[in-house]
């Protein structure tokens, strides 16, 4: 039993699936089995690089940044489970995020539309693995299949949007450090608390489950701009049928919402599915901005409008927080 469970959890890291980050990514397809049947071990983790104490006069980063209080994601529905998150996690993230405040917002939507664009560009390329993946291919696999989990884990890859929204708006200097981090905290929590409800809900094969959920996730960015593509495209019908031809314009006669034009994509070729869904595209006044509605990530928040944390550890190894909080290692900060 311990050999099996420690072979499954290698098989998971393997694939980037414990220890998900925000972007909760797979990344990899998992190794074959050893010709000795021992479990593949990942790597240790290299130990976290600390600030020299002397460098910058007295000041160093804080290994990781801590997570502040929020408004939970995980929150319970009637039926006492948590209710899954089906918007962008990472946005949800940012708006629960105290230390994101209303200076970020032309900034953060800005790459929110550059994403969604991107993103859109992907699923066209790859329709075809999202049709696939959409006739539950993930909500089946399993972690014993080692041949399906290689070719779904393979399928998922171009549909991923690399690298997480946190983490692209760190890149790009739109957010510090501790914003990014704290981002990727409050999702991290999120993923805890659907780890713990599955272990519960299912002892026996609660990895499996978890898996699923990740994987899930790690495209749900791409089956979102799918989504909005159709929606879009369903309330332009009459334009849309107009400019294509063949096929794709036959395919298209009777269609009226959004779930018919899904049905009717799913039996076109790839080609003639790609030709409607940049058909969509064109169709805008501008093709290169989605309709996205911005985001306000001030709403709701009562301390740190700026959006400008930063913080400083001190030599007895406690973290002060601009405004002059000063808490021990482990702790949360107040709300301010």
């Amino acid at each position: 039993m311990i050999r099996n469970t420690t072979k499954r959890l290698g098989v998971l890291a393997a694939i980037g699936l414990i220890g998900a980050p925000a972007a909760a990514q797979v990344t990899t397809p998992p190794p074959k089995p050893t010709e000795s049947g021992e479990a593949y071990t990942p790597p240790p983790k290299r130990a976290p690089v600390r600030a020299n104490a002397g460098a910058n006069s007295g000041r160093g980063q804080v290994d990781r940044a801590p997570v502040p209080r929020h408004d939970p994601l995980a929150k319970i529905g009637e039926d006492g489970y948590i209710i899954r998150i089906e918007r962008i996690t990472d946005e949800v993230a940012l708006e629960r995020n105290p230390y994101i405040g209303e200076s970020k917002n032309d900034g953060i939507n800005a790459v929110r539309f550059e994403r969604l664009a991107r993103m859109e560009r992907q699923v066209i390329e790859n329709i075809d693995l999202l049709t696939q993946l959409n006739t539950g291919m993930i909500d089946e696999i399993r972690l014993a299949d080692i041949d399906d989990l290689q070719k779904v884990a393979q399928m998922i890859q171009p549909l991923i949007a690399d690298p997480s929204l946190s983490y692209e708006l760190k890149e790009r200097g739109l957010l510090t450090r501790i914003q990014s981090e704290a981002t990727s905290g409050i999702v991290k929590q999120y993923q805890g608390a659907i780890n713990a409800e599955l272990k519960e809900r299912y002892p026996d094969d609660n990895l499996d489950h978890f898996m699923r959920f990740i994987m899930n996730e790690s495209i749900k960015e791409a089956r979102l701009a799918y989504s909005g593509l159709l929606e879009e495209g369903a309330g332009k019908m009459s334009l849309l049928r107009g400019e294509l031809s063949g096929r794709a314009a036959e395919a298209l006669k009777g269609v009226g919402n959004t779930e018919q034009l899904r049905t009717a994509l799913a039996k076109l070729s790839l080609e003639d599915q790609q030709g409607v869904l940049r058909a969509i595209i064109a169709l805008r006044d501008d093709p290169t901005k989605p309709p996205l509605e911005p985001i306000d990530f001030a709403v709701g928040k009562t301390t740190q409008k700026t959006g400008e944390v930063q913080v400083e550890r001190n030599p007895d190894g406690s973290i002060k927080f601009r405004g002059g909080e000063v808490i021990k290692d482990g702790d949360k900060p107040s709300d301010g």
